[in-house]
């Protein structure tokens, strides 16, 4: 029984994993595909679910997140939060580290095919002149099989933090300068600051948490305010963008500076809360007024996105379910995990990168608020050599 468990929770691992790996590229997948593709995801999952044995308590945990899902979908229409708690429930059923070694497997493969396919020209290379923020001159940067530069930078950040994930104890220094150099080749093809700036800061953790010195500190200071770091990018994402229009002298121009550093995301952001109401229940998918109103509709904003998409509620939820995941891994002494929540967080300042499991695979950790698995959770000692 246990054997068929794990076989269901890797197909469906497999499923989303396909699903999701052509997104912001001339492949992406839409229609009656995706439907296809995440109507088998929920078979795959239901199986799983007839395949489990249950306590009282973990199928009340359970059933309540699938009912959390299911209206989520009613209210929305959108299944990227169902996806993301049927795939935290899956992974009470598998290890972290032969389920990150597997999505790693198929996402860095799914991301090499599309590279080539730019390069011999079945996809588009996708150059692009950007002038950042903060400068005046411009820069190319290469999508590569991505409809923009920073799509693929955000991709391969977020598999360095997976790969991080997958190494956890066992990262050895090695692996770090690994991180570095991929990145610094990322960051030379796409030019995207934000994979380059969260990627910098992943690098610096894990040296500050390998060093014996810096480490008891480090640690001090993760576990103090790690399950606040991303209420705290929530209040930032949402806060400032609402402070534009009302702030005035040196606040201001402290305020717009910022803006003008990140390729004004709270300016954009601004406007999505000038002209829409913020929804309870969600149901907001893009923001075409936009582009009539100022001929450029793209929000590079996770939050906003996910009070928009998810609505009050579902980003009250998705808050919740974070603040309390992060708190559970700091009891369990599982800091990279915790190091790779905090630095999705930042990311989702100004990246679209949180409200679907295409980027975020941190909602996988929600699977600790579920149930106590069979697997190990960390199947390595804490000591590190």
């Amino acid at each position: 029984m246990s054997s068929n468990k794990k076989i269901f929770a890797y197909c469906f691992l497999t499923v989303v994993s396909l699903q999701y790996a052509f997104i912001n590229t001339g492949w992406e997948i839409s229609g009656l595909i995706s439907t296809l593709f995440t109507g088998g995801a929920v078979a795959l999952f239901l199986v799983w679910m007839f395949l489990q044995k249950y306590s009282i308590k973990s199928f009340t945990v359970r059933i309540t997140f699938l009912l959390i899902a299911v209206l989520t979908y009613i209210a929305t229409g959108e299944t990227v939060f169902l996806i993301m708690l049927m795939t935290a429930m899956i992974f009470t059923s598998v290890d972290y580290k032969k389920a990150f070694r597997y999505l790693l497997n198929i996402r860095v493969l799914l991301l090499l095919v599309v590279i080539f396919a730019s390069l011999v020209g079945i996809l588009n290379i996708n150059a692009i002149s950007i002038v950042k923020g903060g400068t005046t001159s411009a820069v190319v940067g290469y999508g590569l099989g991505y409809n923009h530069p920073n799509q693929l930078g955000c991709t391969v950040c977020v598999l360095l933090l997976m790969y991080a994930c997958y190494k956890n104890e066992k990262i050895k220094y090695r692996n770090i300068a690994l991180i570095g150099v991929i990145e610094l080749i990322a960051y030379i093809v796409t030019k995207n600051r934000t994979g380059a700036f969260i990627s910098a800061l992943l690098v610096i953790a894990l040296l500050l948490y390998k060093n014996k010195v810096a480490s008891k500190r480090f640690i001090n200071i993760l576990e103090k305010s790690g399950k606040w770091i991303m209420p705290l990018c929530a209040l930032l994402a949402l806060g400032l963008p609402l402070m534009m229009a009302s702030v005035s002298g040196r606040a201001k121009v402290v305020l717009y500076a910022i803006n003008g550093i990140i390729g004004s995301r709270f300016t954009h952001s601004a406007r999505v809360f000038e002209n829409y109401s913020v929804p309870l229940f969600g149901g907001v998918i893009d923001f075409d007024k936009l582009q009539t109103l100022y001929q450029y509709s793209i929000v590079d904003n996770g939050y906003l996105r996910l009070i928009y998409n998810f609505g009050i509620v579902g980003f009250a939820v998705f808050m919740v379910l974070y603040f309390l995941t992060v708190r559970k891994l700091i009891r369990k002494k599982e800091y990279i995990y915790i190091i790779a929540i905090i630095l999705m967080s930042l990311m989702g300042i100004t990246e679209n990168v949180l409200r679907s499991f295409a980027l975020n695979f941190t909602v996988a950790f929600w699977c600790e608020l579920m149930t106590r698995t069979l697997y190990s959770r960390s199947i390595y000692s804490k000591t590190r050599k």
